[in-house]
């Protein structure tokens, strides 16, 4: 998954916010104007305390774990990203609606369209039913005390609690 751009109307003290974010590394000007562009694999957020580095992590953390687990939205916000050769836009729109709305490749999609598995490989395929368009997983670190994110992943670990009880196998879920 790559994430391609996010704008937050109001979340703490992120107010009006957009971040694109850059697929590729830009060249120096030493460098070629033919030189081959490489790939940005992961981004850094790195800015004095207080700027809303934190609060931006939260943020992305909140939308994909409302969608996730199918909760009303909770604050104004756009999100792009790509995914399995995909394009994925989600929109949550406090005024509009309380679930998120969604697009796939530009095409309008339910939101469990993003949750919901079904191979098109399969014999009795469900066109309704889309890939899995969400992330595997979030990474995201984080110095200093991190009780302010047990708040995000509460529902997440009580899933795990059952899931050992049940002796599922499938249900990878890493928290760092």
């Amino acid at each position: 998954m790559r994430l391609q751009r996010l704008w937050l109307k109001q979340f703490r003290n992120l107010r009006d916010v957009t971040v694109d974010f850059a697929e590729y590394y830009e060249p120096s000007p030493r460098q070629p104007a033919n030189t081959e562009r490489k790939a940005i694999r992961s981004h850094a957020l790195i800015g004095q305390n207080g700027t809303g580095k934190s609060n931006l992590m939260e943020a992305i953390i909140s939308i994909f774990r409302g969608i996730d687990l199918g909760l009303d939205v909770e604050f104004d916000y756009e999100l792009e990203y790509k995914i399995r050769g995909y394009v994925i836009k989600v929109k949550g729109d406090l005024a509009q609606q309380k679930r998120p709305l969604v697009w796939v490749d530009g095409e309008k999609k339910f939101l469990d369209y993003l949750r919901i598995n079904d191979d098109p490989r399969k014999e009795n395929y469900d066109p309704h039913k889309g890939p899995r368009l969400l992330p595997s997983h979030i990474f995201a670190y984080y110095w200093g005390v991190m009780n302010v994110w047990k708040f995000f992943f509460r529902n997440i670990n009580a899933v795990l609690i059952v899931a050992r009880k049940l002796r599922l196998r499938k249900l990878r879920l890493k928290i760092l």
